[in-house]
């Protein structure tokens, strides 16, 4: 209740445009990052842009469905569904993080 609350008091009618505003700037943040790690440097620059894209699309997209089939699952508690869409984008970036300097790691040993 809080958080609806909340929500409305700071963005009163305007849920889509602050949800498409996130949502672009979290594609043009994580694009950029896939872009720059180490591992994309060996990759020509039209596929870089490509990976880059198809990258942040599979993640934001991805997480986006997560949360939408976990909320059906939740009861209806604002609180807990803060805390679970908190605690489950913490792990996404964790794990994601981890991939990706897996994978960077590994290309800079086979480029030696």
């Amino acid at each position: 209740m809080l958080c609806c609350l909340l929500r409305c008091s700071v963005f009163p009618g305007s849920d889509l445009l602050v949800s498409n505003a996130l949502l672009l700037t979290s594609h043009t943040g994580l694009g950029t990052y896939l872009y720059s790690r180490r591992h994309m440097q060996l990759v020509p620059q039209p596929w870089r842009v490509i990976y880059s894209v198809s990258g942040t699309a599979l993640f934001n997209l991805g997480s986006i469905m997560f949360c939408a089939m976990t909320k059906v699952i939740l009861p209806r508690i604002d609180a807990l569904r803060t805390f679970f869409g908190i605690a489950s984008g913490v792990v996404f970036l964790n794990v994601v993080g981890r991939y990706l300097q897996f994978v960077d790691d590994n290309t800079s040993k086979n480029a030696d």
